[in-house]
């Protein structure tokens, strides 16, 4: 009986850890879309305002941002630093698909992330000014996406995790 009380009390502990983490999972999304527009708004002033070369700036706007977000500029910053034969659009390409399993961030995130590669570095100050404006936009678009994607799943799947380890329990009860 002790026994199949403490397989039980397991069974509901574990299905509620993993409830929370996927509820955290749809918390962290808006988080690290802020932190990606606060990214975006540093490299913006750095390379309109500062005139920083692009692997400069790329690198301050890593160190400026505490977040997982930081890895994709880290990552685009080492790429053009390497000095290999790499066009921008390539190395921001691939520093976002290399990092995508470390953020919360969709595949839609993920293609609005690599077309602002396409414009990075390819116009004049008046044009990369209107790329970053849309950008923004598109992020802020998705970032209010996901805010309510969170207020809907989140509690739901705190709420699963420790029913589903009760109904588990039951069942084996």
């Amino acid at each position: 009986m002790i026994i199949k009380l403490f397989l039980g009390i397991v069974i509901i502990i574990s299905s509620t850890m993993v409830g929370i983490a996927i509820a955290n999972r749809y918390a962290m999304r808006p988080a690290q879309l802020r932190a990606l527009q606060s990214g975006i708004n540093i490299l913006q002033t750095e390379i309109l305002y500062f005139s920083s070369p692009l692997p400069e700036a790329l690198h301050k706007v890593s160190k400026a941002i505490s977040d997982d977000i930081s890895i994709i500029f880290n990552r685009a910053s080492k790429g053009l630093m390497e000095k290999k034969r790499y066009t921008i659009n390539e190395v921001w390409t691939r520093a976002v698909e290399d990092s995508m399993d470390t953020t919360a961030l969709t595949e839609e995130d993920k293609v609005i992330l690599i077309n602002f590669g396409l414009g990075l570095g390819n116009s004049d100050k008046e044009s990369q000014v209107r790329h970053f404006q849309l950008i923004m936009e598109q992020i802020k678009k998705q970032e209010v996406k996901a805010e309510e994607i969170r207020k809907k799943n989140e509690k739901l799947y705190k709420s699963l995790g420790v029913l589903g380890g009760m109904a588990i329990t039951v069942l084996i009860l």
